[in-house]
């Protein structure tokens, strides 16, 4: 159930720029999910190893209560790596 700071707290971050650092659990060609529980849809398909720390910026697009996720559109990392050796 939501209470009114939950809805305040959506109020400041909904559809801002946010920064966010974990590690990347899950991906996809053009997603990626940090910590198991920050979904991020990436920008450009962008090459990465699993299981690495990674910076990324994006806007805040809400939380899904149902997947217990919180979701970022039009990300980009912001430290890539430049290794392709440990790429799956």
């Amino acid at each position: 159930m939501l209470t009114d700071d939950d809805l305040e707290n959506d109020k400041l971050i909904l559809d801002q720029v946010i920064e966010v650092t974990g590690v990347a659990t899950d991906k996809a060609a053009q997603e990626m999910t940090l910590d198991f529980n920050v979904f991020i849809q990436l920008a450009n398909p962008t090459k990465f190893p699993l299981n690495h720390t990674y910076t990324v910026k994006g806007r805040c697009i809400g939380y899904d209560d149902l997947l217990g996720e919180v979701k970022i559109d039009q990300a980009y990392i912001l430290n890539p790596q430049n290794s392709n050796d440990d790429e799956k």
